[in-house]
């Protein structure tokens, strides 16, 4: 089957299924006040008895399958409907051999019904089985007229029939094909709508793939132009501090036992410069965070 439908799309299955049904049943119920009068004014034969038991039957069934309502059992809706259509076809031809053609268009009820849910591999499967029942209707309507069940009907009836079912049987198939289409129609829009949400929506993630890309070099070279600010702060400030401390401090080792008031000096200079490498250490821990 078909991939997993939407609301939407099976609210429309739902009402196509309906009114077909629907229409089977109209068809069904003209059929057996059809076979009624000619019971009563045309021939009396137990072929008419069977034929109108044959299409109680499918009425029955058709009734049946109007009660579902879960659209989960649509799909073996579709396959009973398939399945009682043929046989009751088959069950017709030898007997009423006149009304083949409509009997093919009937056979194409379930077909143009089912499409919406076969999947590729299975549509081929169907149009075999159509084939061969077309195949054998026209068999047993060549044989019927030579079966104990054959009805002979009057010709001014039998164009009545054709004439009537005909067309009416042919609409119904066409109607079924515009269902088809229509729903065909909705599924390319809302898949060239899915199509162009899903372009935009690519649009979007690659405009912002780009932004997050810009952002990460934007952010990489404010990283990488930081470092190199606190690299110059640390060498022109407090490593020039502490490189003079160390001078002083090396000079006040020198003079200490010499000359006191040398080392004095020295010492008052090596606290300034201590200090003031300390004051670029504080003024560049504020850079990198502002709340100290």
């Amino acid at each position: 089957m078909t991939g997993t439908p939407t609301l939407g799309e099976d609210r429309v299955r739902r009402v196509r299924l309906t009114r077909l049904l629907a229409y089977d049943i109209a068809a069904n119920i003209a059929s057996l006040l059809l076979l009624a009068a000619v019971w009563l004014w045309v021939r009396r034969s137990p072929a008419v008895g069977l034929l109108a038991g044959l299409v109680a039957a499918h009425l029955l069934v058709d009734l049946a399958l109007l009660r579902r309502r879960s659209p989960a059992q649509d799909r073996s809706t579709v396959a009973v409907l398939t399945a009682s259509t043929w046989l009751v076809t088959l069950a017709v031809a030898p007997i009423v051999p006149v009304v083949l053609p409509i009997l093919a268009l009937t056979s194409l009820y379930p077909v143009v019904l089912a499409k919406p849910y076969l999947t590729r591999r299975r549509v081929p499967l169907l149009a075999c089985l159509l084939v061969a029942v077309n195949a054998a209707m026209a068999a047993e309507s060549r044989l019927g007229p030579l079966s104990p069940l054959g009805i002979q009907v009057p010709g001014w009836l039998t164009s009545a029939i054709l004439i009537t079912f005909t067309p009416v049987t042919a609409g119904t198939v066409a109607l079924l094909l515009w269902h088809n289409s229509a729903w065909l129609t909705g599924a390319l829009r809302q898949a060239t709508e899915s199509n162009r949400a899903l372009r935009r929506a690519r649009q979007q993630v690659t405009g912002q793939a780009a932004q997050l890309r810009a952002s990460r070099d934007r952010i990489a070279a404010a990283a990488d132009a930081e470092r190199r600010r606190i690299q110059r702060d640390l060498h022109d400030g407090a490593q020039q501090s502490l490189l003079a401390a160390a001078v002083t401090a090396r000079l006040a080792r020198q003079h200490w036992d010499t000359s006191p008031n040398r080392t004095a000096e020295l010492l008052d200079r090596l606290r300034a410069d201590l200090d003031q490498a300390a004051a670029d250490l504080r003024r560049l821990a504020c850079g990198i965070y502002p709340r100290c």
